[in-house]
């Protein structure tokens, strides 16, 4: 009898119809499914990944060179109030001030049977800014050396650059602790002569470190004017994707590094388009309902005569109602396997994708994305029912 039923309410078309709205659905979903996976995925890598690592991100501040500051240097320095405004955003963890040498310095490099002169300049952060803390890092006034940190970069220049057009030999990590730098500071009619040794590399800073202690004494000792204001900041922040940096740092005209803030833009603009494309998905859902009740009630209306004519042999809405329900849950079924299908094998291969290129992510599917993919499903069946209910109870108050 259910074959019969059917048969009478797809006679006069509706099939398509309801493969269109179905093809719809599944679509819609997929997508709006995945994105969200994709947008969890996104907010854990750029944001809440350090966060959980208990990591932070940091960014060196300075300020534009223009004509101002060619003409006067103390112009590209921040005050007071400025320095103070830094600390006083929402995105900064903690900052500190990166303080130049106010002297001139002068280093005689020898190694191996080689050797060269050199100016040098030098600077210094709080030591809860490096990324790494060598064991000889300390130094006071009865230090016999001078410890200095350079960037991982100056190495590789020095070995793939300045040796080969010297003929001097590479250095290695390991050998370049083992250079001897003999250094000469002189500022205030003073100077003075101290051994220096490579203590590590760092890979954060990119200059030549030495401790805030050495710092401060050889400004003291050897500086040639009044402390400057300070030319470069550094800030930690929690997460460097977060869009407040990149505005706080254009609007009042800060420089730093654009490597540093490339992915900001970069997770910043991924979620716009996964936001669009779960937008599109949304849509295409609410259109595949509206084809879906439109349908049903095309099907309902085409077959006026023949619901009239089961209500008058004693079918009940109910029966006529669960009869047209057996052709859409299947429809359901198929959509919801498919979805399934679909949202597993993408999540798995973007995961795999993430791990190929070495990017930690959670590795999970949300239970929260499964339940709304449930809910919209569950919606539609509701939806279509309540619909069918109204419709063929319109056509019998007829």
């Amino acid at each position: 009898m259910n074959k019969l039923l059917t048969k009478i309410f797809l006679r006069k078309k509706g099939k398509w119809e309801l493969i269109l709205g179905s093809l719809g659905f599944l679509i819609g979903l997929a997508m709006l499914l995945i994105c969200l996976q994709f947008l969890f995925d996104i907010d854990f890598i750029f944001n809440r990944r350090l966060s959980l690592e208990k990591q932070l991100d940091y960014i060196i501040l300075s300020k534009k060179v223009n004509l101002t500051s060619v003409m006067n240097k103390n112009s590209a320095g921040f005050s007071d109030r400025e320095i103070t405004d830094i600390k006083a955003q929402s995105f900064v963890e903690d900052s500190g001030i990166i303080t130049a040498n106010e002297f001139t310095a002068q280093a005689t490099v020898s190694a191996f049977g080689k050797g060269f002169i050199t100016e040098l300049f030098f600077e210094s952060v709080p030591d809860r800014f490096l990324d790494v803390i060598p064991d000889t890092w300390a130094w006071n006034e009865e230090s016999d050396t001078v410890p200095v940190m350079i960037s991982r970069d100056f190495l590789l220049l020095y070995n793939f650059g300045f040796s080969q057009a010297r003929d001097f030999p590479f250095i290695s990590e390991e050998m370049l602790k083992l250079v001897h730098v003999e250094l000469e500071i002189a500022g205030n009619g003073k100077d003075k002569i101290l051994n220096a040794r490579i203590a590590g590399l760092s890979d954060r800073i990119a200059s030549f470190l030495v401790p805030d202690s050495f710092m401060t004494w050889a400004n003291k000792h050897f500086s040639n004017s009044r402390q400057p204001r300070p030319s470069r900041i550094i800030i930690s922040v929690r997460n460097r994707s977060n869009p407040d940096i990149i505005t706080y740092i254009h609007n009042h005209q800060y420089e730093t590094s654009k490597e540093k803030l490339r992915l900001s833009d970069a997770g910043f603009t991924i979620s716009i388009i996964l936001g669009i494309v779960a937008l599109i998905g949304i849509l295409l859902v609410v259109l595949s309902f509206i084809i879906f009740m439109v349908t049903l009630r095309l099907i309902i209306s085409r077959s006026y005569e023949e619901i009239t004519l089961l209500i008058d042999l004693g079918y009940t809405i109910k029966m006529l109602v669960k009869n047209l329900m057996i052709v859409i849950l299947p429809l359901f079924g198929i959509i919801s396997t498919a979805v399934s299908i679909l949202f597993i094998t993408s999540i798995t291969l973007f995961h795999h994708f993430l791990l190929e290129k070495g990017i930690t992510h959670p590795g999970v599917m949300y239970p929260v994305i499964l339940f709304t993919g449930f809910l919209f499903i569950a919606a539609g069946i509701a939806g279509n029912y309540l619909s069918m209910v109204f419709s063929i109870g319109g056509k019998r108050r007829r």
